[in-house]
Parts: C-alpha cells; structure tokens; sequence
C-alpha cells in the first residue's frame, strides 16, 4: 500500500532551524536561496514563509522578520502561519546560522526521498487504472520519470577556480596518456582523416550518421563497429532493427576474409576463400561486438537494454543504432505527441542524455529527405536535409552526411527514364519536347562526370562533416566503399595527390 503524505520524510524541526537561520543571517540567507526551493518545505505554513522572503530578496529588501511581516500582510497569509509570534519562534529554533549547509542538506534528501515515493505513488495509481499491453515501454517510461526526478533534485553550486583548475588538468594528462600511441583521443573509427577533424568518437557524444536510403549508412556504421572493436578493443553494442544479426555478421565476415557478400550467403567459394572465412570467423568470435536484432524496439527499449549491457560490460566503448526511423513508437497512439517532430526529439535528446550518462559515445543512422536529389548542384547534402526534426541538428555533437557523386547521377537518370515512359501516353510533340529536355539533362550530367578526374576513383563516398560542435565543421573526408565486401578503407595516396593538384590549398591531407 502506498504510503499516506501524512508519513513521507520530513523534519519539522530542521525546517523551523533552516527558516530561523534565513531570518538571522545574510550569509545564511544567499546560501539558502541558492539552494532550496518552495517544494522542498514540505509544511505549507513553513512554504509560505519561504515564497515572502523570496519575494522579499528579488525586490532588493534584506530579509528580517519585519520584511517578511509585511510581505506576508501583502500575501494575507500572516495569521495563517501563526502571525509574528511564530516568526520570532522560528528565530530561536535554530542553534546557529553556520550549520544552515547542514540543514539544506537533510531538506533536499527528505523532498527528493518524497517526490521519488510520490512518483512511485503515481506509478502505481496508473498501473492500476490501465491495462499494460507493452511491460518494457511502460519500465521505460517508469525510469525515465525517476531519472527525471532524481536529476532536477541535484544540488549544484558554484565551482571555484581552484577545483575547475583541478578538473582541468586531470583531463589534460588523462588526455596526454591516451596520446602517447596516436594523435586522437577518442574511440577509432579506422580512418586517419576522419580521426584528426573529429579527435576519434568522443565519449557522451551523439553522432549523427545520416544519407539517402542505398548509399551505405549501414556498412559505414558497421565498419566504424569493427575498427573499434578491433583497433581499440573495446566493447560495442549494434541495435539493428532491419537486419537479421546473422545477416551483419555475415558482412562482418565479408569485409575480413575478401569473400564477396553475395558469395557467403550462397555458399559459392573456393577452398582457399573456405579457409579465410574459417580463420575470419575465429577472429570475429573473438570480438566483443554485441547485436540486438529485435525489430521493434522503442526508445525506452534502447535505453534499458544500454544501460544493462554498460553494467555488464563496464569498458563498452560504442553504441550503434540503425535507425532513427526505426525506433518504434507506442506513445503516439495515446496522444502524448502533437507531431512526429515532437516524437524525434524526445528520441534524440533521450540518447543524447544516455550517452552523457553512460560516457559513450552513441552514432545514430538517420535518413536524409528527397530534396537532395531534386535540388541539384550534384546532389550534394545539408544539414537542413536530416528528415523529420531540426532536433536532430539540435542534440548532435557531430553530424556526418553520407553522399556519393554517382548516387545523384544515378537517381537522376532513373527519373528521366520515368518521364520517358509517361511520355507514351502524350502527344507526338509533347512527348518528342520531353524526351529531348530529359536526354539533354542526363546528357550534361554524364559530361559533368566525365570531366571530374576524381570519378575515375569510383566508388568514392564522400563523409561530409556538416556539424562538429567541438572541432572543425564543413569538412569533407573521402574514403574507398567497396560494397561487395561492406567495407570501407581510407582512399590511396594517389589519390590524395591528384585531389591536391585539383583543390590546391582548399585540400587537407592527414598527412
């Protein structure tokens, strides 16, 4: 049975010493207003007390008992909590204004214990009155209104120089150690380029990986997986919600052993592509890559299953999510959002905050809209292309756009091969003026291909660092895509030379 108000934690007594204190001491004053609020009270008589020596503080007033007399006159509430007598009584309860830390204290332990027993109150009452058709939605939901509590109940004051100092040159020699065998400090994603723009992907960091549909979202994100896993050996958890984990595994095996996808699932190889995949199959074994295949998982799905797999596996270094369009939602039916956009943010700002909590980094596949292809200019992706919310700009450190000159072409030629087919059903001239625009346009587009030198390289995908909060933006790293295998590497040296006589100055090398 859940417990009475009557019987939740409070102290009359240290009320009394904390509102007597405030009456008695500028010092103990600040330090009370600082700290408390009117909720943390947990007699009414005592709140409205401490609402008139707020109110009495924001007009500028040093707060006494006779200016809060008169607040409380203007609030007509003086007789209620016992009129001056009580005032005065409160000044003596207290045995000395420099305890007033202590007092603060033992009230925000009893209003947090309160609110987490009230909430627990409420969790009841509403498993009660419905049905619960969904038990890991309904945890999910349960937990983060308790995280919730417990985070708008923490007390945070004013750091010093001195400890900021301290904290600070703690993280420069963490930082220096984890230097001495590279030039990054955060987890390896495999590429030296990619490494030096972001400094390696950072702990309580919500990355963004986003492109059209077919572009190779999912083989960079595993591929990001692997190189983790394999070069920094650290723990990495993939929540894919559109493959089977046989399937991933199966490109994993791909991209180690130099067996085609295709040539894996169908069983046609040769007896010396046997032994790499045998060997490979060793080697990924081995690996602490972790796969939840679940199809419908929503976002308090993700988050439960996260923080039991840090718990379990305390150094995990990575959490991928493929993707964001995936998550399921059992909340829209019931009204809680106004719009899909609404519904995405709460999304990303959940996994925003669960990376700061756990101290990992989270990359999160999205979809980029069909304006990329329709506005031109190669095609080429922006920021305000994400699909659905501009909170996914919003909660990201880093965004990366996926993008692939051919994509654009390809997609492009598509449409106009479609145009020509609508063109049967319209007259001689229409159609003979539609075909020619058309052919005209995949014309100038396969002229513009042709006079790129750097397509000679095909297939180059092109990461666009469209947003990094903490470091360089506007970048773009270029890496081989060899989609056979699902795997990507960093692009030749040749390459880089020809890219540099191309863009002169405007190239960056890792180098």
């Amino acid at each position: 049975m859940a417990v009475s108000y009557a019987k939740l934690p409070h102290n009359p007594e240290t009320e009394k010493a904390t509102l007597g204190s405030v009456l008695m001491s500028k010092s103990a004053c600040d330090e009370t207003l600082s700290t408390l609020q009117v909720e943390d009270f947990f007699d009414e008589n005592h709140r409205k007390i401490y609402q008139a020596i707020i109110n009495v503080n924001a007009k500028g007033n040093a707060v006494d008992v006779q200016t809060v007399t008169e607040e409380l006159k203007n609030l007509k509430a003086l007789e209620d909590v016992g009129g001056v007598d009580y005032l005065y009584e409160l000044t003596q309860s207290m045995l000395s204004p420099d305890n007033v830390k202590e007092y603060n204290a033992i009230l925000k332990q009893n209003a947090n214990l309160r609110n987490l027993l009230l909430a627990m109150k409420d969790i009841e009452e509403d498993y009660l009155k419905r049905d619960i058709d969904d038990y890991t939605a309904f945890v999910g939901q349960v937990q983060k209104k308790i995280d919730k509590i417990c985070e708008e109940r923490k007390i945070s004051n004013f750091a010093s120089s001195k400890e900021i100092v301290d904290k600070v040159q703690q993280q420069i020699y963490t930082i220096a150690e984890r230097r001495k065998d590279r030039d990054w400090t955060g987890v390896d994603t495999g590429f030296g380029l990619l490494n030096y723009y972001t400094n390696g992907l950072q702990p309580q960091n919500l990355i963004i990986v986003a492109g059209r549909p077919g572009l190779g979202k999912t083989a960079f994100a595993l591929q990001l997986a692997l190189n983790a896993a394999m070069k920094d050996k650290v723990p990495v958890a993939i929540f894919e919600m559109e493959m089977s984990a046989v399937m991933l595994y199966s490109r994993l095996l791909s991209n180690l052993s130099d067996v085609k996808s295709r040539d894996i699932l169908s069983g046609k190889f040769e007896t010396k592509q046997k032994v790499a995949i045998n060997e490979n199959l060793e080697k990924l074994a081995k690996l602490k890559i972790f796969v939840d295949e679940s199809s419908a998982l929503t976002i308090y799905d993700i988050i439960a299953k996260a923080r039991k797999l840090k718990s379990e596996q305390p150094d995990l270094g990575l959490i991928i999510i493929d993707y964001l369009g995936l998550i399921a939602s059992d909340a829209k039916r019931r009204g809680r959002y106004d719009s899909r956009q609404l519904e995405i943010q709460d999304y990303t700002r959940s996994l925003h905050e669960l990376a700061r909590d756990l101290n990992i980094p989270i990359v999160l596949l999205c979809q980029l809209n069909r304006k990329v292809e329709d506005r031109g200019e190669g095609g080429t992706p922006r920021l305000s292309d994400l699909r659905e919310s501009g909170a996914i700009e919003q909660d990201a450190e880093i965004v990366l756009l996926l993008h692939r000159d051919d994509y654009g072409r390809n997609e492009l030629v598509e449409k106009h091969e479609r145009e020509k087919a609508k063109a049967k059903d319209m007259s001689p001239e229409a159609r003979r003026d539609l075909v020619a625009v058309a052919q005209k346009r995949v014309e100038e587009e396969n002229a513009k291909a042709n006079q790129d030198e750097m397509k000679k390289n095909s297939p180059i995908l092109h990461v666009i660092i469209a947003k990094n909060r903490n470091g360089e933006s506007d970048r773009t790293v270029d890496l081989m895509f060899e989609k056979e295998y699902s795997r990507f590497r960093d692009v030749s040296k040749e390459y880089r030379e020809r890219k540099k006589q191309i863009l002169g100055a405007d190239y960056l090398d890792e180098e």
